[in-house]
C-alpha cells in the first residue's frame, strides 16, 4: 500500500469519526438543527441500511462486504500504484474511498448501524442524510470514473 493512500484513508477516518462522535455526543438521535435555513440542516440519524436507506438491517452482511471491498481497493493500489502523471491522483482517490469504507465499518461493528447528520433538501423533500465518509466514498469513486474514463493510469 502506498504511503499516500495511508495517509488519505488514516485522515479521512479520523475525520469521519470525529464529526460522528460530535454529533453523537451534542445531539439527540432524531435531534435536527436547521444550519442554513430550510435547506441545510444537521440531524443524528443511525442507518442500518446501505445509501439511501436500502438493505435495512442487513449491517452484517454489509460489514462483511464492506471489509471485502477494503481489501480489494488495497489489493488494486498495488497495481495502479505505477508511475503516471495521475499515479498519485488515483492514489488519492483509493485512500478516499478505503478511508471512508472504513469509517462507516467501524460504525457497523461498534454501533451496528452508520451515524448521519448531513441533512439537505427544502421543506419536507429531504436527500437521505450523508456523512464525511460518504462524501469522500462518492469523491474517490468520481475520481475513479473520470480516470477510467480517460484511460490513465488504470489497467
Amino acid at each position: 500500500m502506498s504511503p499516500l493512500l495511508i495517509f488519505v484513508s488514516s485522515v479521512v477516518l479520523m475525520l469521519d469519526q470525529l464529526t460522528k462522535w460530535l454529533i453523537r455526543t451534542h445531539f439527540l438521535f432524531g435531534e435536527t438543527r436547521p444550519v442554513l435555513g430550510g435547506v441545510f440542516h444537521l440531524t443524528y440519524y443511525q442507518n442500518t441500511g446501505m445509501a439511501f436507506g436500502l438493505m435495512q438491517g442487513y449491517s452484517a452482511v454489509i460489514a462483511v462486504f464492506s471489509v471485502l471491498a477494503i481489501g480489494f481497493l488495497i489489493y488494486l493500489s498495488r497495481h495502479w500504484s505505477a508511475g503516471g502523471p495521475h499515479a498519485r491522483l488515483v492514489q488519492v482517490s483509493l485512500g478516499l474511498i478505503v478511508g471512508g469504507a472504513s469509517g462507516n465499518l467501524v460504525d457497523r461493528v461498534v454501533l451496528s448501524s452508520v451515524v448521519d447528520f448531513l441533512d439537505f433538501g427544502i421543506g419536507e423533500y429531504r436527500w437521505p442524510a450523508f456523512n464525511v465518509a460518504d462524501i469522500c466514498i462518492s469523491t474517490g469513486v468520481g475520481m475513479l470514473v473520470l480516470f477510467s474514463a480517460q484511460k490513465k493510469d488504470l489497467p
